[in-house]
């Protein structure tokens, strides 16, 4: 995939998640953050139709760990915090 491709999707990505960002409060578990995650993927997906290889290259594959990482910075930036086991980290 080329470059294009990817800085496109990631800034398509970063504006979907501000635009539909849904949690209130400050703190989730870290399964429901997961779930979060995959749902906010799907509507992105939706939204946009790209083929499915593109989708799971950017979400699962190759480029996960950016895709993930703008969804994991915007929980920190919201102040949620990852519950883990139900236990808070500080």
């Amino acid at each position: 995939m080329s470059e294009k491709l990817y800085n496109s999707m990631l800034e398509k990505w970063i504006t979907f998640l501000e635009d539909n960002w849904y949690y209130v409060g400050d703190a989730v578990d870290s399964d429901e953050a997961s779930d979060m995650y995959v749902g906010l993927k799907e509507d992105f997906e939706a939204l946009y139709k790209y083929k499915e290889e593109i989708i799971e290259m950017a979400f699962h594959e190759k480029w996960y760990d950016t895709f993930a990482n703008e969804f994991y910075a915007k929980l920190e930036k919201e102040g949620i915090e990852i519950l883990i086991d139900g236990e808070r980290s500080k």
